[in-house]
């Protein structure tokens, strides 16, 4: 494959079990921060690693009946994959909606 990577990943057997703890704080009357933490492990084709994955959420009301959904996140989950012990998973997501 070109640029050395491993293709599609598409193991046999495939588990993963994630215990996550949430935190929700009110900021203002139509907006919340949401905080999201979790430890797990995956399993691909009988090799095991540990995972973990971090997320913040704002959401929230704008002008005109608006709404705004942030997502800022950090994660580990696939690095069974071949990504390998230094493997992350990092994102930004931002969600703008208006009725019409």
């Amino acid at each position: 494959m070109p640029g050395g990577g491993l293709g599609y990943f598409n193991p046999a057997h495939y588990d993963e079990a994630q215990l996550s703890l949430i935190a929700i704080h009110r900021l203002a009357a139509d907006w919340r921060l949401r905080a999201q933490a979790g430890l797990g492990s995956q399993t691909a084709d009988g090799t095991s690693a540990g995972t973990y994955a971090l997320e913040l959420t704002l959401q929230g009301r704008l002008p005109g009946n608006g709404r705004l959904s942030a997502h800022l996140g950090r994660s580990n989950v696939a690095s069974v994959s071949g990504g390998g012990t230094g493997y992350w998973n990092n994102y930004l997501a931002v969600t703008l909606g208006y009725p019409f």
